[in-house]
């Protein structure tokens, strides 16, 4: 299995040794670190090999770290960044697994979780300066503080009730109910599960799906009963589900954060009255 890292703080090689070999819970002799562009004697036979790299700006040094799969104590990718920066006492920084410019993963010594962006002033060179930040890095206290919601928007989530009851090509009207729904059944997966990836959604995107339930109804009464037959059905098992993971607040979650008017609500279908049971935007938003 493959790890990445970068640290915002210099690490001796040694250092790495032993805290790689408590991590893999594996004697020191069966890890090799070396620098990368080090060709020389190296322990092939290790069972975890680490290459790492000095850089320049915010980020000190780069971690390439490679663990056979018959290591008895493998963790996953987020297990080894957090005992990674427990041991060390240092912030750890991955690739998301998702590409976005700039944007990557931290994991505090604390255990908080979140992410980084980076801007990269100079083309010639990769120097890593952090410009954002979701959550407080100890290293750097004076980055200042913002969500990333292009995070949300990037996570691939199922759409199952959706792909059940539409046909496999949906061109059209047809095609457009279609991405409608699938917006619609992801937003009850992001409340079953935590409003993934940092547990935040703000109220306006909030307003969006809705927005989105509200075109879909528009479309449907367009069509022959005929042809919304099956996403009509999908559409009334996505409802059970958004009911069952809402409440009735007579929409006043959406009003309090600035999102609509209680004026505009009186003339909104059944679903604008309602808020996800953990309103996620509440106290979360910044």
């Amino acid at each position: 299995m493959n790890y990445d890292a970068m640290l915002p703080t210099s690490i001796a090689p040694g250092k790495l040794k032993s805290t790689l070999s408590k991590i893999f819970e594996l004697p020191e002799t069966d890890v090799d670190v070396n620098h990368s562009d080090y060709f020389g004697e190296r322990n092939w036979d290790a069972k975890v090999t680490c290459d790492y790299e000095e850089k320049v700006g915010d980020v000190k040094i780069y971690l390439d770290i490679y663990a056979v799969d018959d290591i008895d104590t493998l963790p996953s990718s987020q297990e080894f960044a957090l005992r990674l920066a427990n041991l060390l006492c240092s912030s750890v920084i991955q690739q998301v697994d998702e590409p976005l410019y700039g944007v990557a993963k931290i994991t505090t010594p604390s255990g908080e979780t979140g992410y980084v962006r980076f801007d990269f002033p100079y083309e010639d060179e990769e120097i890593h300066v952090i410009s954002g930040t979701e959550v407080p890095i100890p290293e750097f206290p004076k980055v200042g503080f913002s969500r990333f919601p292009e995070m949300i928007k990037s996570q691939n989530l199922p759409k199952i009730i959706t792909d059940q009851y539409f046909p496999k090509e949906v061109p059209g009207d047809l095609g457009k109910l279609y991405s409608l729904s699938s917006a619609w059944e992801k937003l009850t997966v992001r409340m079953r599960t935590g409003w993934p990836p940092s547990g935040w959604y703000p109220a306006s995107m909030y307003q969006d799906d809705l927005k989105a339930r509200d075109e879909w109804e528009e479309i449907c009464h367009r069509l022959a009963e005929e042809t919304t037959a099956g996403p009509t059905k999908a559409m009334a098992l996505i409802d059970r589900i958004f009911i069952e993971s809402t409440v009735d607040d007579s929409g006043d979650s959406l009003v309090r954060a600035g999102e609509i008017s209680t004026e505009d609500l009186a003339s909104r279908p059944w679903y604008w009255r309602r808020r996800p049971k953990d309103a996620p935007w509440v106290e979360k938003d910044h």
